[in-house]
């Protein structure tokens, strides 16, 4: 009797537990969710059109392979052999931290999503809808590109800007913070001093549906 009355207790105890992980799993808040992909992957794992994506995600692409995502209003697109990973700050807005290879993007005027450069902070002018790219070229050296409205570089408060239809070349000498951070904590960006130089003309080749993108918000919402 005390056997079974022991394996009746293990068995409601393992239902609850499993209850509460999959009610934490439901209501774990989508940051958005993958467009496109082709030979992409969402943390080691396949990346589906439709899948939503979360906290913490890494997003890479093979020799051959892109990506596109919606984040709120917002759309970025991974070309080959390129990685980012998704944060959430303390206000509840997704981070896109750019680890390698190129990462276009469209962001609309209200600025819903923050790119991390491993140089600082990439944004818009205010009230100013952005595409542009970004493209680390090398261990301590990227060049951002502006296609369409001005970029705003923050590095520790020290604004640089790159005009549109222009590109920079940016060093930076500290090694970034890679790491998602949980709980919101606020990101660091120490990149120690930076060296930032107008290039010219925009370099790098930004996918054709970021040229219109700007021009409308997405009504997308993600499934929570």
């Amino acid at each position: 009797m005390r056997f079974l009355t022991g394996l009746c207790v293990l068995f409601c105890s393992l239902a609850l537990v499993s209850a509460g992980s999959t009610r934490a799993l439901e209501h774990r808040k989508a940051l958005g969710s993958v467009v496109e992909t082709n030979n992409a992957h969402v943390d080691s794992e396949s990346a589906v059109a439709g899948a939503n994506l979360y906290k913490c995600d890494v997003l890479d692409t093979d020799d051959s392979g892109a990506l596109r995502a919606q984040l709120s209003t917002s759309q970025i697109y991974l070309s080959t052999l390129s990685e980012d990973v998704l944060d959430e700050d303390t206000q509840g807005t997704a981070e896109v931290l750019l680890i390698r290879g190129s990462t276009s993007f469209s962001l609309p005027a209200s600025g819903p999503i923050i790119l991390v450069t491993p140089a600082g902070f990439l944004r818009g002018n205010p009230g100013q809808a952005v595409t542009g790219q970004v493209l680390i070229t090398g261990p301590h050296e990227l060049v951002i590109s502006a296609i369409h409205g001005d970029l705003v570089l923050d590095n520790g408060g020290q604004l640089q800007t790159v005009p549109e239809g222009k590109s920079a070349h940016v060093t930076y000498e500290n090694t970034p913070d890679e790491n998602c951070h949980p709980g919101g904590a606020i990101r660091p960006i120490s990149p120690g001093k930076i060296g930032f130089y107008i290039l010219g003309a925009a370099a790098g080749a930004i996918p054709v549906y970021f040229l219109w993108h700007h021009a409308s918000e997405s009504d997308y919402k993600p499934n929570n």
